[in-house]
């Protein structure tokens, strides 16, 4: 398993937050039936948020999911927050199909500043939940690898 080219660093090492305890802050798996599985997304911007759009969707009378979102910021949406410029609100309008996603959903928690891999290890969700989708972004841009390209 790599990470992804122009991805620096590992994964799930990420600045520590403190007095964070998973099992205070994740749902509770006992009030949970056989036919509802519980998901963690990591990562909130526009990957983790159609994957929960889409799991949500999968839902009907035989199987459900119950969605968890852990962002490693504060606050959700990835680059669609911070990234996309304000002359761009058609890019810009989906989060406002993200948040109400989560308003229709009260299932679907969000949980930010939440960093794996110090707050909580990748085996500790791989045990709390039933399956653990990795949807976040790189943290660093990829180098071009043409001369002069440090110099843009």
């Amino acid at each position: 398993w790599r990470l992804p080219h122009g991805c620096h660093g590992s994964t799930v090492s990420f600045v520590p937050l403190q007095h964070f305890n998973p099992s205070r802050h994740f749902s509770s798996t006992s009030s949970l039936s056989q036919d509802q599985w519980r998901v963690a997304v990591v990562g909130s911007g526009p990957s983790g948020f159609y994957t929960a759009k889409y799991l949500q969707s999968a839902s009907d009378e035989d199987r459900s999911f119950q969605v968890d979102i852990l962002e490693r910021l504060p606050t959700a949406f990835g680059l669609v927050r911070n990234g996309v410029a304000p002359d761009h609100p058609e890019v810009k309008n989906v989060q406002h199909d993200f948040e109400a996603l989560m308003k229709k959903d009260p299932t679907m928690k969000f949980y930010g500043n939440v960093q794996v891999g110090k707050d909580v290890s990748l085996e500790e969700l791989r045990k709390m939940y039933d399956m653990v989708v990795l949807a976040y972004g790189c943290e660093s841009d990829r180098s071009l690898q043409i001369p002069g390209a440090d110099s843009l």
